[in-house]
């Protein structure tokens, strides 16, 4: 009689997608390494932090190959998904991105560290960056983030670049057209080497 083996992962092929993940996340260090040398930003080079649940509301922040920096904050919502509040874009500059790639070096941002096994809030932060076809991803629980301050600070500096964006913000992730009805700006704000930007709403829900 002959048996037919199923698909089962071996430990060979566990260890074989180990070592394929550690490589990933050892080239895109590889690849902020030397650009933080260079003082410079990696090409091709992608990051999202994600933050936001359900119970919590919270911020979803991406930064694309461009340069474009999306910052959407998100209601706290109940029985459904959330829904955003806010939406804030626009281009970093060269020094914010040198700045970035400077503090995601020195907090080795693509190395995991250990988490608890179980939280009280079952919300997450996820940080995920992107070199060309490398990719790293590392969390942390959303009680832990001033704490463990990795991906906190990673958030606030995120953040801090949303508010000096040449783009004006709007509710429902829609942003506002100039001079049309309802796009009153609450916050004006000019800074040097960028065009002002309007924010709607600022605060964003406490964990």
């Amino acid at each position: 009689m002959t048996r037919v083996l199923g698909h089962r992962p071996t430990g060979i092929a566990l260890l074989t997608l180990a070592l394929l993940s550690a490589g990933c996340g050892s080239s895109v260090s590889t690849s902020l390494r030397d650009a933080d040398d260079a003082g410079a930003s990696p090409e091709a080079f992608t990051l999202v932090y994600d933050d936001h649940s359900a119970g919590f509301g919270g911020e979803r922040i991406e930064l694309d190959a461009e340069g474009t920096l999306t910052l959407r904050r998100y209601r706290p919502a109940i029985g459904g998904e959330p829904q955003v509040a806010e939406t804030i874009r626009g281009a970093l500059t060269a020094e914010r991105k040198r700045e970035l790639v400077a503090l995601l070096v020195e907090i080795e941002a693509w190395s995991q560290r250990d988490m608890p096994t179980a939280s009280l809030n079952d919300a997450r932060a996820v940080l995920e960056l992107r070199v060309g076809s490398n990719r790293s991803s590392i969390w942390e629980w959303a009680d832990d983030l001033d704490a463990n301050q990795r991906l906190r600070r990673i958030e606030q500096l995120l953040t801090r670049f949303a508010a000096d964006l040449d783009v004006p913000s709007g509710s429902g992730g829609e942003n506002p057209v100039e001079g049309a009805e309802g796009s009153e700006p609450t916050d004006t704000r000019a800074v040097e080497g960028v065009a002002p930007i309007r924010i709607t709403d600022t605060s964003r829900p406490r964990r």
